[in-house]
C-alpha cells in the first residue's frame, strides 16, 4: 500500500486497525484521511478544524471512527462524516485509544486521571491513581484490562469492567510513551525513552 496526501501536506501520525484493514492518518495541517488497506480507496477525508498538526490518531477496531486532538479536547468522528460524532473536554489528551471490541475510548492526560467515554459522549469510568501526566494507554485484546503508563515510569493495571486498579509498579526510570499487547493477549510491551520492558500478561 502505497499513497500520498493531498495539497502537498505532510504526515504527521498514523493508526492501523488490529487486523490491518484500515489506516488513519493526520496530517501537518489538521486535516485527517483514512484508507482501506486492501484497495488502496480513500474511505474519508476529516477537517479537524485546527491549523495545528495531527500528531495522534485513533482508529477503532472495525475502522469505522477515528479520533484526534481538536482544541479544548478531543473529537471523535464517523468515517465520511465531516462534523465530530462527540467532542470530549480534557485540558490535555496525552494519551488516548479506542478500546477493543467496541467504540468505547479511553483518554488521559496531565491531571493523572484516566477516563473511559462511551460512544454517546458520556463518561463511563474515572480511574485515579497516577500523579502527574499519563503519556501512554495500552488495552488488552480481549478489552477486559487496561494499562497506563506515566511520566514518572510508573505503569498500572485496570480492570475495565469494574474500574479496579489491579497492581501498579514503577518499571522505567523514564516517561512511558509506548504500551501494547500480542494479538492473543499473552505478552505486553511498555517502552520509553531507551527502555523497553516485556511482560507476561498473565
Amino acid at each position: 500500500f502505497r499513497t500520498e496526501l493531498p495539497a502537498g501536506r505532510a504526515p504527521a501520525g498514523a493508526a492501523l486497525t488490529p487486523d490491518g484493514s484500515r489506516l488513519a492518518v493526520g496530517d501537518d495541517a489538521g486535516g485527517l484521511s483514512v484508507w482501506a488497506v486492501a484497495d488502496g480507496t480513500l474511505a474519508g477525508r476529516i477537517d479537524t478544524g485546527s491549523r495545528e498538526p495531527v500528531g495522534a490518531v485513533a482508529v477503532s477496531d472495525d475502522g469505522r471512527l477515528v479520533a484526534a486532538r481538536v482544541p479544548g479536547g478531543l473529537g471523535v468522528w464517523a468515517v465520511g462524516a465531516p462534523d465530530p460524532r462527540v467532542s470530549l473536554p480534557c485540558d490535555d489528551p496525552a494519551a488516548f485509544r479506542f478500546l477493543p471490541g467496541g467504540d468505547r475510548l479511553a483518554v488521559a492526560g496531565r491531571d493523572g486521571v484516566v477516563r473511559v467515554w462511551g460512544a454517546t459522549g458520556r463518561e463511563e469510568l474515572t480511574l485515579f491513581g497516577h500523579v502527574g501526566r499519563v503519556s501512554a494507554l495500552g488495552a488488552s485484546p480481549d478489552g477486559r484490562t487496561l494499562v497506563s503508563g506515566s511520566a514518572t515510569g510508573e505503569v498500572r493495571f485496570w480492570d475495565l469492567r469494574t474500574g479496579t486498579e489491579l497492581f501498579a509498579v514503577r518499571r522505567h526510570s523514564v516517561a512511558v510513551t509506548a504500551i501494547e499487547f500480542a494479538a492473543d493477549g499473552r505478552y505486553l510491551v511498555t517502552a520509553g525513552d531507551g527502555q523497553v520492558a516485556v511482560w507476561d500478561a498473565r
